[in-house]
């Protein structure tokens, strides 16, 4: 049996489509694309990987201690300009998969070039205001960096910026690729970019080139990668969501506005709930108190590249349920739920027994791994691949607004258990505070809602599509 769907699993993997003029041919074609986007994000993840481990320590030895850690921190500052587009990439997904379920193409077009003018006008005013905010404030002197490495800063910080500008507007491609269930094509030029970057850096090195010149090279060659798959995109795979701005529309671009968001709502909440653990506990605990929670952290942040499997399923879910295909919907809900934690499940079970002992050999035992620790991230890990199958079917249609109900008191319940169980147990109470959050105020009412959503519409009422 197993050999039997591994075989027709294998079959739907082929470059050209299947028929969609009928259920079953939809079916297969949304698996297909799934699994091909499976397939290159994690491809690209893995470049990009493995080019990270390759320029970290060469720019590290080739610039210093000091115009790395710059160079690193405004990379950080750049993760958090992406909250810039106020949500409005993740609305315009939905949207799109929506107008596709439909075959709505004019509507498509309307949303494609509206998302495209407004991130475009985001980018440049985004851009505007950090220039003023180098040419008149101080920001050289905020990075605490020394007189010599000042005279770089500005002009990187710069670049980065007018980088940052420019990738707003093409991110509209990366966000119809997922819409229209093709972002492999995204992925693959994402690598591309990842070799060519790395080509870029060692070619700075050589050329000993300055800050601001290096960082322009390795920026530069991703970002003309994708400027490639823009063009390509725009001129040959689908000229007619090319930008026009007789397609703009205002309707369009306040429904984009509303449904952002929501998304920039969700996005805030998850970073308070889970990813700024690190500058609570030094802020709690103290520096120190860091290194442990971090190493593990790191050591089970390879779980995640499940969610680059699971991410392809959402512009699925949004197609076929408006097409009213729910039981579809439910069949792929309840394998990716299965498949996921199943998978995490059997690679948690090593981690809880020989992790720590790996761990201390792999550090050198320079920190101690309390026990308790590394199984609250076991723990986590496991109630994740929980919600990150959920979430990805919970963000298309109209769902993504109702799971504020129980994503924001998961969210906001793990800040706040966090002081109270760092107080007591140390760092590894910010991990336990997410646990017990998400596992008391996500799982069940999410099963309720999916139980209401889908379930009822599947069975009894609408015939089997298959």
């Amino acid at each position: 049996m197993a050999l039997v769907k591994i075989k027709n699993a294998l079959s739907l993997l082929r470059l050209h489509a299947f028929d969609t003029t009928t259920e079953a041919g939809r079916s297969k074609e949304r698996y297909r694309r799934v699994m091909l986007a499976s397939i290159a994000s994690v491809s690209a993840k893995i470049v990009l990987m493995l080019a990270g481990l390759i320029t970290i320590p060469i720019t590290l030895h080739y610039l210093g201690e000091e115009r790395f850690g710059f160079w690193m921190a405004a990379n950080t500052l750049l993760v958090f300009m992406r909250f810039a587009d106020f949500g409005i990439g993740s609305g315009l997904v939905n949207a799109i998969t929506e107008a596709d379920g439909r075959d709505d193409r004019e509507t498509v077009r309307r949303y494609a070039s509206s998302g495209f003018f407004m991130l475009a006008g985001i980018g440049v005013i985004v851009f505007i205001a950090a220039t003023i905010a180098l040419l008149f404030l101080p920001m050289a002197q905020w990075m605490g960096v020394s007189e010599l490495a000042q005279r770089e800063v500005t002009l990187t910080l710069f670049i980065l910026f007018g980088y940052f500008a420019v990738r707003m507007p093409i991110s509209v491609v990366q966000r119809l690729q997922l819409g229209h269930q093709e972002i492999f094509r995204w992925s693959v030029f994402e690598m591309v970019g990842a070799v060519m970057g790395l080509f870029m850096l060692l070619l700075a090195v050589y050329l000993q080139a300055g800050l601001p010149i290096l960082v322009f090279m390795v920026t530069g060659a991703p970002l003309l990668a994708q400027l490639t798959n823009a063009t390509d995109y725009y001129l040959r795979a689908r000229p007619e969501l090319s930008p026009h701005f007789g397609n703009f529309s205002l309707e369009s671009a306040k429904s984009l506005m509303t449904a952002g968001s929501i998304f920039l709502l969700l996005h805030i909440l998850a970073l308070f709930a889970y990813t700024i653990d690190n500058i609570l506990i030094a802020n709690f605990l103290g520096a120190a108190a860091v290194a442990p929670f971090a190493v593990v952290q790191r050591v089970f942040q390879f779980l995640r590249m499940g969610r680059l499997i699971l991410t392809p399923l959402w512009p699925a879910f949004g197609e076929a349920a408006a097409r009213e295909d729910d039981a579809w919907v439910r069949k792929t809900l309840v394998r990716a739920i299965t498949a996921s934690c199943i998978f995490t499940l059997l690679l948690v079970i090593p981690l809880s027994l020989f992790g720590r002992q790996v761990i201390q050999f792999w550090i050198n035992d320079k920190v101690y791994i309390k026990p308790t620790l590394l199984y609250g991230f076991c723990c986590w890990a496991i109630v994740n691949a929980y919600t990150s199958s959920v979430s990805v079917y919970l963000n298309c249609g109209k769902l993504y607004a109702k799971q504020l109900w129980f994503f924001a008191p998961a969210c906001i319940s793990s800040f706040i258990l966090k002081y109270w169980l760092m107080a007591d147990y140390g760092a590894q109470g910010a991990i336990w505070a997410t646990v017990i959050g998400f596992g008391t105020f996500y799982i069940i009412p999410s099963a309720i809602m999916i139980r209401h959503e889908v379930w009822p519409k599947s069975i009894g009422t609408v015939p089997s599509k298959s």
